[in-house]
């Protein structure tokens, strides 16, 4: 008997807690809702801003489709872009220009040999903290190409000799 009442118990319970579940669904604002009321709610303060004449920030529009196409379009062009060669004439120059970022991927011409730079150097960071190491960037040597005839040679390391 105990047995059986438990299990009517638990049963009812989880029906209710199911149906009650259910009616929340169409009651609850959702994230998308929110984002919706707080653009509504900036739209409203610009145009309060228009009318008293505050000149202050007012929230930029929202990009339409074709803007958003130029953009996207843009920024693939920017990334892909075939530039012209860096022409380096020093070697503090060259490894320089291999440390930066925004130089992967590009030509670099160095003492008559055209370089390619794969992947730029991380320099090691001046600071050690126990505090962010899990946010550390470990330091690494740039990558570059070089194409002879009709290999390509990967150089992880280039040093410069001392004249004699």
């Amino acid at each position: 008997m105990f047995k059986y009442l438990c299990m009517w118990f638990l049963a009812s319970y989880s029906y209710d807690n199911l149906l009650k579940t259910y009616q929340t669904f169409d009651k609850e604002t959702t994230f998308r809702d929110m984002k919706e009321f707080i653009y509504h709610q900036q739209d409203r303060e610009d145009d309060l801003r228009k009318q008293c004449q505050l000149q202050m920030y007012v929230s930029p529009d929202n990009p339409t489709f074709v803007q958003n196409l130029i953009f996207q379009y843009n920024t693939v062009i920017s990334q892909y872009s075939i530039s012209s060669p860096m022409k380096i004439e020093t070697y503090e120059e060259f490894m320089e220009a291999s440390y930066q970022s925004n130089n992967r991927g590009k030509d670099l011409h160095f003492n008559d040999t055209v370089y390619t730079l794969l992947e730029n150097g991380i320099k090691p960071s001046p600071v050690y903290s126990y505090a962010n190491q899990q946010y550390e960037i470990y330091p690494r040597n740039p990558v570059w190409s070089i194409q002879i005839r009709d290999l390509i040679l990967q150089i992880t390391n280039i040093q410069q000799t001392q004249p004699t």
